[in-house]
């Protein structure tokens, strides 16, 4: 029962900030912009994000200017979100 309880509450925090993920567009946005560097940086590590980063968007967001140190960070951000997960499958 409190296994299920604490499932339910993680479940709804996700869904309540999947609202707020972060995405390649907010990247691409960010760029456009003129934010630097660092702060989009700073926000692939600190928010909550949903990366594409197949081998085509990757292409894409070489082409619009990003440079390999960020794109890198998205991949690892993403690797460590389905660690993340499994991890709490695995738990519950």
């Amino acid at each position: 029962m409190k296994k299920t309880i604490i499932l339910n509450a993680v479940l709804f925090l996700s869904a309540t900030l999947s609202a707020q993920k972060i995405t390649n567009q907010t990247l691409l946005e960010m760029k456009k912009a003129g934010i630097s560097e660092e702060i989009i940086k700073t926000k692939i590590a600190t928010e909550d994000s949903h990366f594409d980063v197949s081998t085509q968007a990757i292409v894409d967001l070489k082409k619009n200017g990003f440079s390999d140190s960020v794109i890198s960070l998205m991949i690892q951000k993403n690797e460590a979100l389905k660690l993340h997960f499994l991890i709490l499958s695995i738990i519950f």
